[in-house]
C-alpha cells in the first residue's frame, strides 16, 4: 500500500497494487476522483477516473524504469536462467574437427567401466 499525506490537501489517496486508487475524505468517508474544467464543471468522476489515473500512473512509471536502464520490455518470456545454463554446456560439449570435447575422453571411459561385463 502506497499512502502519503500531503499538506496541500486534506484528503487522502491510497494507492494498492491490486486495488488501484482509492480516495478518502478527512474523516475517513470514501470519496471520488474527478476531472474539473476551469469553469468548474465535472467533466467526469468516479471509479473509471481513479482506474485511468492509476494506469497513466503506472505506465509513466514503467517507462521511466525503461528509460533509466532498471526495467527491460520483451516480446515473448524471457528465457530462464537454467535454459541459458544448459545452453551454456550443451555449446562447451560441442565437438570441433573430430575432436572430442574436453571430458568426454573421462565421461566414455566411465560409461564402459559402468557397464555389464
Amino acid at each position: 500500500m502506497f499512502k502519503i499525506q500531503h499538506n496541500q490537501i486534506s484528503s487522502t489517496i491510497k494507492g494498492i497494487s491490486y486495488e488501484g486508487l482509492s480516495v478518502t475524505t478527512p474523516d475517513g468517508k470514501p470519496a471520488k476522483l474527478a476531472i474539473i474544467d476551469a469553469e468548474g464543471n465535472i467533466i467526469d468522476a468516479g471509479p473509471d477516473v481513479a482506474a485511468v489515473v492509476w494506469n497513466v500512473t503506472i505506465e509513466s512509471y514503467r517507462n521511466l524504469m525503461i528509460g533509466q536502464g532498471h526495467l527491460k520490455v520483451w516480446s515473448s518470456p524471457p528465457p530462464s536462467p537454467f535454459d541459458l545454463g544448459a545452453k551454456q554446456e550443451a555449446a562447451k560439449g560441442k565437438k570441433k574437427c573430430g575432436t572430442p570435447a574436453p571430458g568426454e575422453e573421462i565421461k566414455d571411459e566411465l560409461q564402459k567401466d559402468a557397464a555389464p561385463k
